[in-house]
């Protein structure tokens, strides 16, 4: 697979978006956000995803330029609406407004809906914790998206229904917990697909209940994925529903019925300031404490170190600035056609 440094493919992600239409800030801080998903090893929802944006400005389900409107707003509180703008601008606006308003009010609580796809939750809460605050997040597909199958069923009512929380901890790397509800996000399938890979077994059924290992059974619509939890699924399960609620109706966004509703990201995001409770410093040296006390676990066979999650991307994110990133051949072919075609100069691997 060719490997790019991060500028490079920053720059060229942004090309691509402001060639949609999008202004130069709206662009960078679109790729930004997504080299940031390549940063920290969440590959699939990185510039692998600008393809399947191409397709939806195609169709108008981003509309670059739009500006999120206000729709009810209180001191601690607010709904957004996106008029499908890119999603990571909606969500990075969200995100902002929770911090502003919990900093006035100590706690706030932003729903957010219309946008197309918000890319991976963690840089979000990264920027509460950043802010020395406690994030939390939580999006859906406004019922659009249903791949997941409930605890016990065959067919999908669900989508993948990721949530985050982010944490200071006063160093360098944050607390940053960025997980689906389900076994493995819609991305990491497609990134299996794109690369010709099977799937791990556990990760998918097909129509009759039986595992699959084939990523086809995914696209042709044959297969659905499996709520996060294996035997104890229905722990994925209740946290799916959770979130379904929270980003799908007390956002406003839509959830899972029939007719399927258009897909759309519906966001929910809840905001702490750390310091209404106990100082900061105070906040922070006893989140450490308790993740010193975690790493001191007796280790089973075979794991040279206990992590914290957060601690592995940030690991990722140093090595990939220094050795670049690598993107697969087929998303890299897919990225050059659509270059060609928009006279877009592209970059050289290293």
């Amino acid at each position: 697979m060719p490997r790019f440094r991060p500028q490079d493919l920053k720059r060229f992600s942004q090309d691509i978006l402001q060639s949609l239409g999008a202004s130069v800030q709206e662009a960078s801080l679109v790729a930004r956000l997504l080299l940031d998903a390549d940063l920290t090893g969440h590959d699939s929802h990185g510039i692998i995803q600008i393809p399947g944006y191409l397709e939806a400005f195609g169709t108008g389900l981003i509309v670059p330029g739009a500006h999120t409107t206000h729709e009810r707003e209180t001191p601690a509180t607010a709904l957004l609406d996106g008029h499908w703008g890119f999603g990571h601008k909606l969500a990075y606006e969200a995100m902002q407004l929770a911090i502003d308003k919990a900093r006035m009010c100590g706690v706030s609580a932003i729903g957010a809906r219309h946008c197309y796809h918000v890319g991976h939750l963690g840089v979000y809460v990264r920027e509460a914790a950043a802010a020395g605050m406690v994030g939390f997040m939580v999006v859906n597909d406004g019922g659009g998206g249903q791949r997941v199958v409930p605890y016990g069923g065959v067919a999908g009512r669900l989508s993948t229904n990721p949530l985050a929380v982010g944490l200071p901890t006063g160093n360098a790397v944050p607390f940053v917990l960025d997980m689906s509800t389900s076994v493995v996000a819609e991305g990491q399938v497609r990134l299996k697909w794109m690369r010709g890979e099977s799937l791990p077994l556990g990760w998918m059924i097909d129509a009759f209940g039986r595992p699959t290992i084939d990523p086809e059974d995914f696209f042709r619509e044959t297969g659905s994925l499996l709520p996060l939890g294996g035997e104890a699924g229905h722990k994925g399960y209740g946290l799916a529903i959770a979130v379904e609620a929270l980003a799908g109706i007390l956002g406003r966004a839509g959830y899972s019925k029939v007719p399927i509703p258009p897909y759309n990201n519906g966001i929910f995001i809840m905001v702490v300031e750390i310091s209404r409770f106990l100082a900061l410093d105070d906040f922070t040296a006893e989140v450490r404490e308790l993740i010193g006390y975690l790493k001191s676990c007796p280790r089973a066979p075979g794991t040279s170190e206990i992590l914290y999650p957060g601690e592995q991307a940030e690991r990722t994110r140093q090595r990939r600035l220094q050795e670049g990133i690598e993107v697969d051949s087929e998303t890299w072919r897919r990225l050059q056609a659509v270059a060609q075609e928009r006279d877009i100069p592209v970059p050289s691997s290293v």
